[in-house]
């Protein structure tokens, strides 16, 4: 009866793991014969240096219904990865550690839609903590949809585009903008 009870356990467990999708987290987009493509590369404000070390992170981001900007998609369950620290060509990149699958909620043979996100460690542990820190600069890459095979290896992150990370605005700014844009209404309406 025992042996029944774990094989029983044993046969669930791995088939909740299989209704599970995966996408490859590899930060090296376009890695052929030792030469990495630039344009996936993530690079600072200044759109010339790029990201380098545990002073940045970046995390992968999911949805099963297409989003534009940030205001979709879901943080993978794994923990963001820091940037690789050569200053060589493989600055830009981030190390998804020794496994860079993610699991996203989308079954295999469905479409997910991913997003990588970035943002300056010193400011928040998350992209939303550093995106309404004063202090923080955060990034986003191009959605990309991705179709999950059943079975197969997890598909990576081809078409990903480079992206600069911007500095967020302190809030004075903000509120010195919404008061311009209420002047001119004002003046407008007169």
């Amino acid at each position: 009866m025992k042996k029944a009870i774990i094989a029983i356990a044993i046969w669930a467990a791995s088939v909740s793991a299989f209704a599970q999708g995966q996408v490859d987290f590899l930060g090296f987009i376009g890695y052929v014969d030792g030469n990495t493509a630039t344009e996936a590369a993530v690079y600072d404000v200044n759109g010339t240096t790029r990201l380098q070390g545990s002073a940045f992170l970046a995390q992968l981001y999911w949805s099963s219904t297409s989003f534009t900007g940030t205001g979709g998609g879901s943080a993978v369950s794994a923990s963001p990865a820091p940037f690789l620290t050569a200053a060589d060509a493989s600055a830009g990149f981030w190390d998804a550690g020794a496994s860079s699958s993610r699991t996203v909620g989308v079954p295999a043979g469905g479409t997910v839609f991913v997003q990588v996100r970035a943002w300056n460690a010193s400011a928040g542990a998350t992209w939303e903590a550093a995106s309404v820190n004063p202090t923080g600069r955060v990034g986003a890459s191009n959605v990309l949809a991705l179709s999950i095979p059943n079975p197969g290896a997890p598909p990576g992150l081809t078409g990903l585009q480079r992206f600069n990370l911007v500095a967020v605005p302190e809030p004075s700014t903000i509120a010195l903008g919404i008061l311009g844009a209420g002047a001119l209404l004002l003046r407008r309406r007169k």
